[in-house]
């Protein structure tokens, strides 16, 4: 289901840009961490699937303790359609205050 996507895991736990080779090397650490959230329609229902996974821990923050997430303003400039017909990847990032990672920011987008 994932095998098409932009952002992927490495072997060494790294985020990768499979378009892009310069951007890659997203790696987490004690202070920081990354994640990996899609939002894909299944090609046999039509129906929309979340797959979210992180680094080192982001994806088990419960929404209670979690801060909202800062998106960029390039946000607005998403086609229209993709919520009913359109794919997408976001790659976020976190500081990681006490092991609880604070305040994601949207890193990198991807819709297709």
């Amino acid at each position: 289901m994932v095998e098409d996507e932009r952002y992927v895991f490495s072997a060494r736990a790294d985020i990768l840009d499979r378009s892009n080779s310069q951007n890659t090397g997203r790696h987490a650490d004690s202070t920081e961490d990354y994640a990996i959230v899609s939002r894909v329609l299944n090609s046999k229902t039509g129906k929309p699937i979340v797959i979210a996974a992180g680094i080192t821990g982001l994806e088990r923050v419960p929404p209670s303790n979690s801060s909202p997430i800062r998106t960029p303003s390039r946000r607005s400039q998403s086609p229209s359609q993709w919520l009913e017909r359109k794919n997408i990847e976001v790659v976020l990032h976190a500081s990681v205050t006490n092991g609880v990672p604070i305040a994601p920011d949207v890193v990198a987008t991807y819709l297709w």
